[in-house]
């Protein structure tokens, strides 16, 4: 079984079109992935479930690798989610020309989990709604924060309520929706094949400055939990997905 999070940052809630269109995106990966037998559960939480409370500056996360605000907020919950699924989606819509407050708080609070590479290789789906501008900026502000998780990323980008893709059109959606099950699909299987050269960087980058707090001996927890991870024993990241989350995978 494909296990699927969703995390919408629209406090619209489930009527949101952010959340629907996850509803429509997941809806289309079950079809598409029962046609290889697999099964798909589906879970979408949005930020009018939840409470997330903004980052604190305090840098717990990157020194000693928890978050203390965990204990009282939401996004403990939300953490082990997002690591115990096999695919993650993340949508926000578009405010202000931009991602969600809530979007951007709930990235700062994972600022750790980016450092620690938490996330490798995991299949993440990224997707924006708008009514009818700035979608285009507003995605690739998005995306650019996530790469640095280092996960197989399939961007949608965004989609519009007047203009094209147009989510209330069924023939501007349907190449959308069977494309996207499609990536997503592969990605599961194989994460290397939706990885890109910058995340590559960004990787090798980690693992450059881990290697050399742990041959010093000033690592702090952080650069410990990827020691520990096995992460930096890779110079690719293809490298690190393949010895080690698809491994896992095959374990499983």
């Amino acid at each position: 079984m494909i296990k699927v999070f969703s995390l919408i940052g629209s406090c619209a809630g489930e009527r949101s079109q952010t959340a629907q269109l996850s509803d429509r995106l997941a809806e289309a990966f079950r079809k598409r992935a029962a046609e290889d037998g697999e099964t798909v559960a589906y879970e979408r939480l949005t930020a009018a479930e939840v409470r997330v409370d903004f980052c604190r500056g305090c840098c717990n996360c990157f020194h000693r690798c928890f978050c203390p605000l965990d204990s009282k907020d939401d996004m403990g919950m939300i953490r082990q989610k997002m690591r115990d699924c096999d695919v993650l989606f993340f949508g926000s819509p578009v405010y202000m020309g931009r991602m969600s407050g809530f979007t951007k708080c709930l990235l700062d609070r994972l600022a750790g989990d980016s450092h620690r590479l938490t996330l490798l290789g995991k299949p993440m789906l990224q997707f924006m709604t708008t009514e009818s501008n700035h979608g285009l900026e507003a995605s690739e502000d998005l995306e650019y924060i996530l790469r640095f998780f280092c996960s197989a990323l399939i961007n949608v980008g965004a989609l519009y309520r007047v203009g094209h893709p147009n989510l209330n059109d069924e023939v501007d959606m349907q190449p959308v929706l069977t494309e996207t099950a499609e990536k997503l699909l592969r990605a599961y299987y194989d994460p290397r094949t939706a990885i890109t050269e910058f995340q590559q960087r960004a990787f090798f980058s980690r693992v450059l400055m881990t290697r050399r707090a742990i041959r010093l001996g000033t690592g702090n927890s952080e650069a410990q939990a990827i020691h520990e991870a096995g992460f930096d024993r890779y110079v690719l990241l293809s490298e690190a997905i393949e010895n080690l989350c698809m491994r896992k995978k095959e374990s499983q």
